[in-house]
């Protein structure tokens, strides 16, 4: 990532979360209960969240994988992993790495990782909105906004 963009991050990261709450249809956060929930994770598990901006689905995240497990938030902004840092203080099993998520800082140790279907992975409707019903449908859901 570019110094200047990385400086953009770090500067926004202070109004991320209530640019998302305010732009987006889920201001209560429920598509990211649903997102985590759906993740295939067991208890005892790790996951590693890429490009985790302020860490708003780390602990849903936690709730997974319980107090045993291991989460992992990446992100290549140092404001964004501040801002992650000030929701998870207190839980030992969250870890924050400063990285660009292009060139990740270790080796990954699933021989097959799952695939997820992330709302943000999918396909792209008028103006650049997301279609996320069959993304909540594949977690036996229905879309948590309209």
């Amino acid at each position: 990532m570019s110094r200047l963009r990385r400086a953009y991050y770090d500067k926004f990261s202070s109004y991320y979360d209530r640019f998302v709450a305010l732009h987006s249809r889920d201001p209560q956060g429920l598509a990211r209960t649903i997102l985590a929930g759906c993740i295939p994770v067991q208890n005892g598990g790790s996951v590693l969240d890429l490009c985790t901006v302020t860490g708003t689905l780390l602990s849903r995240l936690l709730e997974n994988v319980g107090a045993s497990g291991l989460v992992v938030g990446l992100d290549s902004s140092r404001g964004m992993l501040n801002m992650a840092h000030a929701k998870t203080r207190g839980f030992p099993n969250i870890r924050l790495i400063e990285a660009d998520a292009g060139h990740l800082p270790f080796k990954p140790r699933l021989s097959t990782p799952s695939p997820v279907h992330t709302p943000s992975t999918s396909s792209r409707g008028k103006h650049g909105t997301v279609r996320s019903k069959k993304f909540f449908a594949s977690c036996g859901q229905t879309e948590p906004f309209s």
